[in-house]
């Protein structure tokens, strides 16, 4: 044999640095997005099993169902979250009834109102503005009386009278809905496919690192 010949070494130092980048920034990013793509999933999940339990027509209700998406701040316990919202601009406390079961009793006011199945409502599931309860007690036909809201109707027949709404000191609820099994479901169903999807937007959109590409990038002879 020859005792001329070549040696071939390896130089790792970009690889290394490229790997630590993709740690380091790459790594928080992908799981961040696929986290939040997941929650997103599970709250469309969860929002089609509202209406469909429901009969819910009313499409601003989607906004119940709140989506909390991760942060890559907090890699490595970074976390999305999907519940239901109560806040100060939208307050869908009512749903957690149908969740848990239970009593619900008025906030702030003597009554729960609640209207009767009769009540027409409109295309989108809300009540017509002349059957809410302020609208139908400010006209001279509506009036409150034996614990109902009721207007009567017709200018001759006095003693006719329809039922608009019910007046209750409590209302109570049976466990009809478990929106956090609906959720883990999804979750469970989504999870592998939207983190390796992120992970591949992750991985494309990294910045180039000065010797990580030109072993592994478009511009390797594996590539050729």
């Amino acid at each position: 044999m020859s005792k001329s010949f070549i040696q071939v070494f390896a130089d790792d130092s970009g690889l290394r640095r490229g790997f630590i980048d993709l740690y380091q920034k790459q790594l928080p990013f992908g799981t961040a997005l696929g986290l939040t793509r997941t929650a997103q999933k599970a709250r469309e999940a969860v929002q089609r099993s509202m209406a469909s339990e429901f009969g819910i027509r009313n499409k601003s209700l989607k906004g119940a169902i709140a989506r909390q998406d991760a942060r890559k701040q907090d890699f490595p316990r970074a976390f999305a979250r999907v519940g239901i919202r109560a806040d100060e601009v939208f307050d869908a406390s009512f749903l957690a009834d149908h969740v848990t079961g239970g009593v619900r009793r008025p906030k702030g006011h003597r009554h729960l109102v609640i209207p009767v199945r009769g009540v027409k409502r409109t295309a989108s599931g809300k009540l017509r503005k002349a059957d809410r309860p302020s609208e139908v007690l400010s006209k001279k036909t509506g009036f409150k009386e034996d614990g109902l809201i009721q207007r009567r109707k017709g200018k001759r027949a006095k003693d006719r009278r329809q039922i608009v709404h019910l007046l209750r000191e409590k209302a109570t609820y049976r466990k009809r809905w478990d929106y956090s099994e609906i959720a883990a479901k999804e979750v469970a169903r989504r999870y592998a496919t939207e983190m390796s999807r992120a992970f591949s937007v992750a991985v494309k959109t990294r910045k180039n690192v000065p010797g990580f590409r030109q072993q592994f990038g478009r511009n390797s002879g594996f590539n050729r």
